[in-house]
């Protein structure tokens, strides 16, 4: 179903044969949105126009002959875009990649993912992002078959081992536990003294750490994890009044703000395009 969004409209399908599985096209012109928190494994094609995004510690544009790959947790800032764009994201959901892997002979295969370089022009993942697209617009019964192509490739071309936790330095460590602390109690008020405690230090130098690292700091953060299980929730059917109170949202307008927000799209209208 599509959607108009600022002067672009957004069209979201899913694979009801493959949950887990997600395609969003936008065209037209398009406002930067608020940064996000990747929460499902994201593929991207450009077709037209360009769009800065600040990623990775750096500045980088995503255009036409590139593929953008992004991984759960990570920040994904839109700084400008272009007067007009067109653009095709696919979402899979861990479960859904991990289900993959494991169904694979090479079960060394390292999960969860971690894409070395967040843009490639590679021709072989890009002709399979396109066959993947148009199975999920036109062939469903296709999708795990492409998917399962998708994938091989990204695991022998665009994949480093992930960090063992033991290697990490005490930062990184601290930042960790943090995350994982805020995505337990996302629905509830955390006081900055709380998260600081966990990992003890300062408040102040607590800010300063964990934006260098993640890229918001922490309650910006937990407004984005909060965004994302709104997300799962309203793809289960859960009336948008009650995925507010869930959330830890004060209403429904608060979410509604927040959502389009981040999203681009109110939480009704998103819900009525994937159900």
């Amino acid at each position: 179903m599509a959607v108009a969004v600022r002067s672009a409209t957004v069209s979201i399908v899913r694979v009801p044969a493959l949950p887990g599985v997600e395609l969003t096209e936008v065209v037209g012109a398009e406002t930067p949105r608020a940064p996000r928190v990747v929460s499902a494994y994201e593929i991207a094609v450009c077709h037209e126009g360009e769009i800065q995004l600040f990623r990775r510690g750096r500045i980088r544009c995503f255009t036409r002959g590139f593929v953008s790959l992004a991984q759960p947790g990570e920040v994904v800032r839109v700084l400008r875009t272009s007067a007009w764009l067109r653009y095709q994201l696919v979402q899979l959901e861990p479960s859904v990649v991990g289900e993959r892997v494991l169904a694979t002979a090479d079960h060394a295969a390292a999960f969860p993912y971690h894409f070395r370089e967040p843009l490639t022009a590679d021709p072989v993942l890009m002709e399979g992002l396109l066959g993947l697209i148009g199975a999920i617009k036109g062939a469903p019964g296709e999708v795990p078959r492409w998917v399962a192509g998708l994938l091989g490739r990204l695991r022998s071309a665009h994949c480093s081992e992930p960090a063992l936790t033991g290697r990490q330095g005490p930062r990184v460590e601290a930042v960790r536990r943090v995350r994982e602390y805020l995505e337990r109690h996302y629905a509830e008020h955390v006081p900055l003294a709380t998260l600081a405690r966990q990992v003890e230090v300062t408040t102040s130098h607590l800010i300063r750490l964990f934006r260098a690292h993640v890229g918001l700091p922490p309650h910006a953060y937990q407004a984005r994890v909060r965004i994302n299980r709104a997300r799962a929730l309203l793809r289960e059917g859960v009336r948008p009044a009650d995925v507010a109170t869930e959330t830890g949202f004060s209403d429904q307008s608060h979410l509604t703000r927040e959502f389009r927000r981040v999203v681009g799209v109110t939480p009704g209208r998103y819900q009525s395009a994937i159900l």
